[in-house]
């Protein structure tokens, strides 16, 4: 089960300088002078944003979880694991 809808990934780089135009960013912002970074927006909101995909995780595992369950069930139910007098039953 994977997380399609973000990224969470990095890149490291050593002595390299990346133009702030190619920075994807959204929600924070580094000062061209200083390099200082800052967040943009409020925090609460940010905060509630990420809780709020935390929880879809959840419903959605639970769904998944279901379904799997189901086909389980199904499968175990048709499936004959022995052969009596050579036909399988």
């Amino acid at each position: 089960m994977g997380y399609d809808a973000k990224d969470n990934g990095f890149m490291a780089f050593k002595n390299y300088d990346i133009p702030t135009i190619s920075l994807l960013s959204r929600y924070v912002e580094i000062e061209r002078k200083t390099g200082k970074f800052k967040v943009i927006g409020n925090l609460k909101i940010l905060y509630s944003s990420m809780m709020f995909i935390r929880q879809c995780l959840i419903d959605r595992s639970a769904q998944v979880m279901a379904t799997m369950a189901t086909i389980i069930l199904r499968y175990s139910n048709v499936r004959r694991q022995f052969k009596v007098d050579g036909v399988e039953r």
